[in-house]
């Protein structure tokens, strides 16, 4: 089953939270994470062990993916590699990950039919490093 998640901007000291996406009748958004409380078979009881208020700008979901080092791959991810090289020249490559509402799925780059963005790395993202995208 594919694991749903969340991290947001904390909007108290600006560190990150992941976890369950928590929106309010008042508009604000949280992140819900999880206790370590489990039951005897093994289900959490759950429990948040903390909620915590974060900017919704800066919300995104886990993709599911991860890059060639084993770091999960969110929405608002800038990742980068190469495309591949022809005679030694490469064509370094850097994209944002977003969901794109037409195709029901985030814009990973794609080699035939599977998802090759386990040949790239995250190398930051839109709300800390929104430098990264900008071409000389």
């Amino acid at each position: 089953m594919r694991e749903i998640k969340f991290r947001g901007k904390r909007l108290d000291n600006g560190g990150w939270e992941y976890g369950d996406l928590l929106q309010y009748d008042d508009g604000s958004v949280c992140i819900g994470v999880h206790s370590k409380n489990y039951t005897d078979d093994g289900f959490n009881a759950g429990q948040y062990h903390r909620i915590v208020s974060v900017d919704e700008n800066t919300v995104g979901q886990y993709t599911g993916l991860k890059d060639k080092n084993g770091r999960e791959i969110y929405e608002g991810d800038i990742i980068g590699g190469s495309n591949g090289s022809i005679n030694g020249w490469e064509w370094p490559f850097k994209s944002e990950i977003k969901w794109n509402d037409e195709e029901c799925g985030f814009n990973t780059p794609i080699w035939g039919d599977m998802d090759s963005t386990h040949y790239y790395n995250v190398l930051g993202n839109i709300h800390d490093n929104p430098d990264l995208l900008k071409t000389e």
